[in-house]
């Protein structure tokens, strides 16, 4: 009997037991799966916060699009800012899977429009709610959506020209032959011939492109004729795009290199550039080379009075960059800049060498024609660099430049030189002097009225090789570098266009007078759980 009783009260306190663990069990069991449905609303409810940010990005980003389309030209593009979002903000953005209901409200902070952007700021407050069987939480989000908008640059593109014909007005026709690494733009009516190949968009200011159509040529609304003329427009081919003017001088480019408001862009008078210069007098500046400086500190970039009868660029042996200017009197200045340790050596033609603290601001401005524009001689078929790997320079002109050497970058691929030449007056060509096959590494621009990227006696002697252009060309009308005939190239130079795809744009290059949308990011600077 006694064992009887010790077996059924073992067997209750297992039970208990038994029973305290299903129990136990069941109630984490709930708790976890209390806990995962909350944790799913709770992701449902960050679901619609990251909705909400997507929708306010697009909204913004297709109603500055409109407003910068319909644009004058100046002033502000966003005109009314406290009107740019719909009143009490944007609508409701509702999930099924997760399900989620979100809004976003915003309130305007401030903008800056400067001359090369524009730049609207906006707080926003995200609520957003989320649900999960019988579970709901609730989120909000603060943060900052910027709206801006950035005048692009000259140097986007590999070939534009405000009209694709030469000087004279005859046809220019993009041909089989042609092959093309970058974006194309005229403002005027393109010519296409057979299958040219474009890996980036091609623009044209014009509804209808000409097709040669076997020598009858036809005006078309289509990206090809038929089966006869169909380019490879791998990039895509949008007509009928806004003109984008050239700029009309080089005013910005001039102040720049004397240390003055690159953003001015009305004319220079003696006066002005002489207070730049520290110089006191009246009139014009005494032809040579000026490179502005205050207290031992550079204050400017480079200016050349007059013109140069010769400028020559080259790399010494420790990498620094070194320009000799030979001015419109004969006389010769060197300068030598150290990046590496940030300082610059004038040496002028009669005084000693003074070496300052800073490196020249990017831009070099010659008031007069550069008639000889050069790098090193080759060594034997080497051609030697004439851009150290860190040089970045706009060389402007209101006269024509001419160029006599290749202007090669040092390590390319790696360092980050880059060239602007710049002529608002007059045309850009290559002297007869330069050698056979030609490598420049430039971003080049002629905007005059008629003037072009040319080669010096192109329709004369014999056949020079190619120009391998790795930048762009940007120029009023389209300049000529040789003939051909059936076989090729007969006299001057072909073209070996690339475009400089390192995302750099040499400093104080033109920009166009057109904006472009900026990505509007969002930016969390507060989230927490209502």
């Amino acid at each position: 009997g006694t064992v009887l009783v010790a077996a059924l009260l073992v067997i209750v306190a297992l039970v208990v037991v038994v029973t305290a663990i299903s129990m136990t069990s069941m109630v984490e069991k709930t708790t976890t799966v209390n806990h995962k449905i909350s944790n799913r609303a709770l992701y449902a409810a960050d679901s619609g916060v990251e909705a909400m940010k997507q929708t306010m990005s697009a909204y913004a980003r297709g109603k500055l699009d409109s407003l910068n389309a319909a644009w004058p030209g100046n002033g502000a593009i966003i005109s009314n800012p406290s009107d740019f979002f719909p009143t009490g903000g944007l609508t409701s953005s509702n999930g099924s899977d997760p399900v989620y209901t979100g809004n976003v409200t915003f309130d305007f902070r401030d903008s800056v429009l400067a001359g090369q952007s524009q730049v609207y700021d906006y707080n926003y407050t995200i609520t957003s709610s989320g649900s999960y069987n019988a579970s709901s939480r609730s989120i909000v989000s603060e943060g900052r959506l910027r709206v801006s908008a950035t005048r692009g640059s000259f140097a986007d593109y590999l070939i534009f020209t405000d009209d694709h014909v030469t000087p004279s007005g005859h046809d220019i026709w993009f041909h089989t032959s042609g092959y093309f690494d970058g974006r194309v733009h005229s403002n005027g009516k393109l010519r296409l011939a057979g299958f040219p190949t474009f890996e980036d968009l091609v623009t044209s200011g014009i509804q209808e492109a000409w097709y040669n159509n076997n020598n009858s040529p036809v005006s078309l609304d289509a990206n090809f004729n038929s089966t006869i003329d169909v380019p490879n427009f791998y990039g895509g081919f949008d007509r009928a795009v806004p003109t984008i003017n050239l700029p009309t001088n080089s005013f910005s480019q001039e102040r720049a290199s004397l240390g003055g408001n690159a953003a001015d862009t009305n004319p220079m008078t003696d006066t002005e550039r002489r207070s730049l210069l520290g110089i006191g007098g009246t009139g014009p500046l005494t032809n040579g080379v000026y490179v502005p400086n205050s207290g031992g500190y550079l204050s400017g970039g480079i200016y050349v009075a007059g013109g140069a009868e010769r400028m020559r660029l080259l790399v010494d042996g420790t990498d620094r960059q070194v320009i000799q200017i030979r001015d419109r009197s004969g006389n010769d200045t060197e300068v030598t800049i150290d990046y590496v340790n940030g300082t610059t050596t004038v040496d002028p033609p009669s005084a000693s060498a003074t070496t300052y603290t800073g490196t020249p601001s990017g831009s070099l401005y010659s008031n007069g024609q550069i008639d000889d524009l050069r790098g090193p001689d080759r060594s034997g078929s080497t051609v030697v660099p004439a851009l150290a790997p860190e040089h970045k320079m706009t060389i402007s002109s209101n006269s024509d430049i001419i160029i006599e050497r290749d202007l090669a970058s040092k390590d390319f691929d790696g360092g980050e030189s880059i060239l602007g030449l710049f002529s608002s007056g007059g045309n850009v060509r290559i002297g007869s002097g330069a050698p056979d096959d030609l490598q420049i590494d430039a971003f080049v621009m002629a905007s005059d009225n008629n003037k072009v990227f040319t080669v010096d006696n192109y329709d004369t002697g014999s056949y020079r090789g190619q120009v391998h252009l790795r930048g762009g060309m940007i120029t009023n009308v389209y300049g000529a570098f040789g003939t051909f005939d059936g076989n090729g190239v007969t006299t001057g130079y072909g073209r070996d266009f690339r475009y400089d795809r390192r995302g750099l744009i040499p400093p104080y290059f033109p920009l166009t007078q057109r904006f472009v949308t900026d990505e509007p990011v969002p930016v969390v600077l507060a989230w927490r759980e209502q």
